[in-house]
């Protein structure tokens, strides 16, 4: 049975930590991502009962992850075909 430090050495990483001190550097690190996410599920939870105002809030979700994801692909493809040009 391998250990950890033998675990982490075979993928390159130096340095051995334990999981659940990766898992709180991650929940620290994305604290902003994680409350943001945690009050989505708290609105429409709070909306499901109400049928009409929970159609507009999961448009509203359904909207905004579009648009993230359209402005994420655009600008991914940006950057690729001008990586020749010195920013």
């Amino acid at each position: 049975m391998s250990t950890d430090q033998e675990l982490l050495a075979e993928i390159g990483t130096e340095t051995a930590t334990p999981l659940g001190l990766n898992f709180l550097d991650l929940v620290v690190r994305e604290r902003v991502f994680l409350t943001l996410l945690g009050i989505a599920f708290l609105t429409a939870g709070i909306v499901y009962p109400a049928p009409q105002v929970a159609m507009w809030v999961g448009f509203g979700f359904a909207a905004y992850s579009a648009v993230a994801n359209d402005s994420i692909q655009t600008l991914g493809t940006f950057l690729s075909s001008n990586g020749h040009r010195p920013w």
